[in-house]
């Protein structure tokens, strides 16, 4: 009796310090996409360029230098004070669709509570088990073809 004792409040001692806690699931791979979009606003944003070259793909890394891609984005920085008057921007209404080891995001851009454009399938690629951001710009120092996605996952 006095064993079953002593084991039932080890559990329970167990239970407390743990928190009751179950094990954390891993997250979904349409919320994964959607923090790294937020990661994205975030470095663009706050001009966090080492950031945003880690969130591209390493097909894109391969194709464009660091530097190479700093001068494409501050060249897009300048357009977009240029034109709208600020470079700050917020995606929202977020919306992803994962296909195997593809995911494809549509949002909305907004600049000063202003709707400025819609993104339509925006592809992101998981790589070894972590997700990329996957140019499509033949303009971006590290576009590749190789990189995007076959027609067969593409959303329609």
């Amino acid at each position: 009796m006095r064993r079953v004792t002593v084991v039932v409040l080890w559990c329970v001692g167990l239970l407390v310090v743990t928190g009751c806690r179950a094990p954390i699931a891993p997250a979904p791979d349409e919320e994964l996409v959607r923090e790294l979009v937020r990661v994205a606003e975030r470095a663009w944003n706050e001009c966090d360029y080492p950031t945003l070259y880690e969130l591209s793909s390493p097909g894109f890394r391969q194709q464009a230098t660091y530097q190479e891609f700093v001068d494409h984005v501050v060249k897009e920085v300048t357009w977009c004070v240029l034109y709208l008057g600020t470079a700050r921007v917020e995606r929202v209404d977020v919306e992803v669709k994962v296909a195997d080891d593809w995911a494809f995001a549509s949002y909305q851009w907004k600049v000063d509570a202003r709707l400025v454009w819609h993104t339509r399938d925006e592809p992101y690629r998981r790589i070894d088990g972590r997700w990329y951001y996957v140019t499509t710009d033949p303009r971006s120092p590290g576009f590749n073809e190789e990189d995007l996605p076959p027609p067969t996952v593409m959303p329609r």
